[in-house]
């Protein structure tokens, strides 16, 4: 696997787009706070630190920038469950199936 490498020109036009994650985590975070009820303004900066370093880790193999995602946000809106150890336990559950099944 190769490391990609940049040009000064692609830094510059993807840059802004720092903004745009910026923006949709710290949405992100205040609407899990409003539906949870809970403050979470003291863990804005985990979660862009967070998701800062796995878009870096993303895009020295030339991957996409990584943040959160609406759609999680809107299970835990339906279900009301807001564990993340849960909601991550329960990840693995859909493949189950199809490993066990007879040849």
């Amino acid at each position: 696997m190769s490391i990609a490498t940049g040009s000064e020109d692609a830094i510059v036009l993807i840059a802004p787009v720092a903004i745009i994650f910026v923006a949709e985590n710290l949405g992100h975070v205040k609407a899990i706070g409003a539906m949870t009820g809970w403050s979470l303004d003291g863990f804005l900066g985990r979660a862009f630190l967070g998701d800062s370093f796995a878009t870096i880790v993303s895009a020295r193999g030339g991957g996409t920038g990584v943040t959160t995602y609406a759609e999680n946000i809107g299970v835990m809106a339906a279900t009301k469950v807001y564990s993340t150890l849960l909601i991550g336990g329960s990840a693995p559950q859909p493949l189950a199936p199809s490993s066990c099944t007879r040849s």
